[in-house]
């Protein structure tokens, strides 16, 4: 799981390039938990958004992308 939860739902990322099916449910759930964790952590290029909505709200809107499985956002949401 942790070896794919980079990957994209479009097989454009790595290592594998898994798209789709091929990528474990897991490894989604993993980078949705990731994301929010990069959103709500201090980075050397900006400050944590501390509040859990304002992580929430980023991620919902990424939900689209093929980066984080929509399903995985919907469920980490509520």
């Amino acid at each position: 799981m942790c070896r794919h939860h980079h990957e994209r739902l479009d097989g454009k990322w790595y290592p594998d390039r898994l798209a789709a099916d091929d990528h474990p449910i897991g490894a989604r759930i993993i980078a949705v938990a990731d994301t929010f964790d990069a959103i709500t952590s201090v980075r050397s290029y900006r400050q944590s958004r501390h509040a859990t909505k304002a992580a929430l709200d980023v991620i919902e809107q990424r939900g689209w992308r093929p980066q984080l499985d929509p399903d995985a956002v919907k469920a980490f949401s509520h």
